[in-house]
């Protein structure tokens, strides 16, 4: 695997919790008793919260998938080891 797939593996993760919650209609029983406690609409609440992730996935989706690393990773590659054969430098 390399540096770039490495990366983005990584961000897999991310990715995945924000488009999940983007349209989740419940966050888990903590959350709820909170804003419950509090003696706020859990919906309201929900609505905000599906609205954020929506946001940030979009931000997400934008900057991180075009940011420069993309072809500083495929540049570096000429450093890793699986790359360089030194048959063909003899």
């Amino acid at each position: 695997m390399n540096k770039q797939e490495l990366v983005e593996s990584q961000l897999q993760q991310p990715i995945s919790y924000i488009e999940t919650n983007r349209n989740a209609n419940y966050f888990g029983p903590l959350l709820k008793n909170l804003i419950v406690s509090l003696k706020f609409n859990v919906e309201e609440f929900y609505i905000i919260f599906r609205e954020a992730f929506e946001v940030a996935y979009q931000k997400f989706k934008v900057h991180i998938f075009n940011h420069p690393f993309c072809l500083l990773f495929h540049a570096s590659q000429v450093f890793d080891s699986k790359y360089i054969h030194i048959e063909d430098i003899l």
